[in-house]
């Protein structure tokens, strides 16, 4: 899976009080960026507007009904598993630019905005890659 460069923007205002936290990366496909958000809240969903890029791409895992206990993962409302020894194929779900993004409790999604021309991503990406995108 790659989705992102090593070239970070940062994070949040205050980590430890916060139960939302969003980090940014350039994403691997040029002039890309990738936010991963992160919601640690066990009750408050989260709706988010991107306002930047043209598209983007989800990926969102998830918990089963079990929340924090839960030992099964879902990628984007389905269950992840490995059959024998291969990890599934990884698919995000492509949205447009004014359709929220809807980050459930206890949730982590990676957001790949396309389109975004952020300067610092423009750049080659010779650096390691972290996740790749395919969308469905």
């Amino acid at each position: 899976l790659k989705l992102s460069s090593q070239f970070t923007f940062g994070c949040c205002k205050r980590p430890s009080r916060d139960s939302v936290l969003i980090h940014s990366f350039c994403a691997k496909s040029h002039g890309d960026v990738v936010f991963v958000v992160i919601n640690i809240s066990e009750s408050k969903a989260i709706k988010l507007n991107v306002t930047m890029g043209e598209k983007r791409t989800e990926y969102l895992l998830s918990p089963n009904k079990d929340g924090y206990q839960s030992r099964e993962v879902l990628l984007n409302g389905r269950l992840m598993s490995i059959e024998n020894g291969l990890v599934p194929e990884v698919r995000g779900i492509l949205r447009e630019r004014n359709e929220q993004a809807h980050i459930p409790p206890i949730s982590i999604a990676f957001l790949v905005v396309h389109g975004t021309e952020v300067k610092e991503c423009l750049r080659s990406n010779d650096t390691a890659d972290v996740l790749s995108t395919k969308a469905k």
